[in-house]
């Protein structure tokens, strides 16, 4: 069995890699923003799309493996301490999920070559919304997640 010390420990590392996962999070999210504008202002565009499906899979792996680390092992460490900012946390890793669905079947929709109208509207609105919601939640993160647990870790290597 684990000793409190080494699961303290444990939990240190991880936190510090997702503080770290965050940084490289900030430059896919402008990489994305940056496409999508491209598309509104000028059309359809073959780099910003691609842009935009190198994003699809960096969220497909690192974005979900990310929010499953946080949601095994850091949530459960919070949820007693703050329950507000657990269900505001949860909520906002479900709220990605949709968004992130919406935003690959509509590049699936491109790559396809469904044709409608609206449809480079749906993909601009759909990269806005995910960047919009990871940028939000990444601040939240920043400013109240990470103090949090380091509050809770300190706390818990002192008794």
């Amino acid at each position: 069995m684990e000793s409190d010390k080494s699961r303290i420990e444990r939990l240190r590392a991880i936190v510090e890699t997702l503080q770290n996962e965050h940084g490289e999070g900030v430059k896919h999210v402008q990489e994305l923003a940056e496409a999508a504008h491209t598309i509104q202002r000028n059309g359809f565009n073959a780099a910003a799309f691609e842009q935009i499906a190198r994003s699809i899979r960096w969220i497909n792996t690192g974005v979900r493996r990310h929010m499953q680390a946080e949601e095994q092992h850091l949530f459960p460490a919070i949820r007693a301490e703050n329950p507000r900012l657990f269900e505001q946390l949860h909520g906002e890793h479900r709220e990605l999920g949709t968004a992130f669905t919406q935003l690959m079947n509509t590049v699936f929709d491109v790559e396809e070559g469904t044709l409608r109208g609206s449809i480079l509207q749906e993909l601009v609105t759909a990269t806005d919304n995910v960047v919009r919601l990871l940028e939000k939640h990444m601040q939240e993160e920043n400013a109240a997640l990470f103090p949090l647990l380091q509050n809770v870790l300190n706390a818990s290597s002192e008794t």
